[in-house]
């Protein structure tokens, strides 16, 4: 139930752009416990499965969004994944080669402030080196984004329009 998120899902939904949010296994009421993103990502898989069934939803043309963690885990789940179109992860936690063999549009978007997803991090990340990824890094917010959530929201709503 991530303010952020509950944000952008608003902004989507009044552009006509159907929206799932979920949690990960093990958070909120959800059932189940934390398993190091290998468990996440299937979690995912499962949402992008359910999605891809719903009758206003047109198979390939899925966006995934993810913060912090399930950045991570988007980023992960993209890949060679022909339901997902195009990603933006928000404050990713970058892992090494989580980068690498991904061929889909992708906005890498975090604040010049942020302590738990430094910018260097994205920035000095030689796999983004790619025409596909796109960078964004903001100057104030922290990982958190308070006082920034709406600007945040504006450029991932125009970067999913632009990509599904």
């Amino acid at each position: 139930d991530n303010y952020t998120l509950r944000v952008i899902k608003r902004e989507l939904n009044q552009r006509g752009i159907v929206t799932l949010r979920f949690n990960f296994r093990g958070v909120g009421n959800s059932e189940g416990t934390y398993d190091e993103g290998i468990g996440e990502q299937k979690d995912t898989l499962a949402a992008l499965a359910f999605l891809s069934q719903c009758q206003k939803v047109e198979r390939g043309r899925i966006a995934l969004i993810g913060y912090s963690f399930g950045g991570m885990v988007a980023l992960s789940v993209c890949k060679n994944n022909p339901l997902v179109k195009s990603v933006a992860a928000i404050s990713p936690v970058i892992t090494p080669r989580l980068l690498q063999g991904n061929n889909k549009p992708t906005l890498l978007i975090c604040g010049d402030k942020d302590e738990m997803t430094p910018p260097a991090n994205i920035i000095d990340n030689p796999e983004k080196n790619s025409p596909n990824f796109f960078v964004e890094i903001i100057k104030g917010p922290d990982h958190f984004w308070a006082g920034y959530i709406e600007e945040l929201s504006a450029k991932v709503v125009s970067f999913i329009e632009r990509h599904l």
